[in-house]
């Protein structure tokens, strides 16, 4: 097996107007980078000289992280009430009991 390291682009960033940004921002695209073999789509498009749509993208981006501060203030025990996920051996456990019901 090789072990390759691949860059990931999503549509955001290869949108090159901020029409285009703008549209995929508006239909659900995150202005940040959730892999880690993405780059940061504002960074992204700074490097190829999109300066207008990085700027969209950092805007985006910043009222994004504010509505999750806002979040978090109205909501704090959310952020510490979330159940942890379930380990392998208790997803084995549990899919195991359901299967007997």
């Amino acid at each position: 097996s090789s072990d390759l390291n691949f860059r990931v682009l999503t549509l955001l960033h290869e949108s090159a107007t901020v029409q285009v940004a703008l549209l995929l921002l508006g239909a659900g695209a995150l202005p940040i980078a959730l892999d880690p073999r993405e780059p940061d789509p504002a960074w992204y498009h700074q490097q190829h000289r999109r300066f207008d749509v990085a700027n969209v993208i950092r805007r985006h981006k910043v009222a994004l992280e504010q509505e999750m501060r806002d979040a978090h203030a109205t909501f704090p025990l959310l952020a510490h009430r979330a159940p942890r996920p379930l380990t392998r051996s208790e997803l084995t456990l549990a899919h195991a009991v359901w299967r007997k019901q």
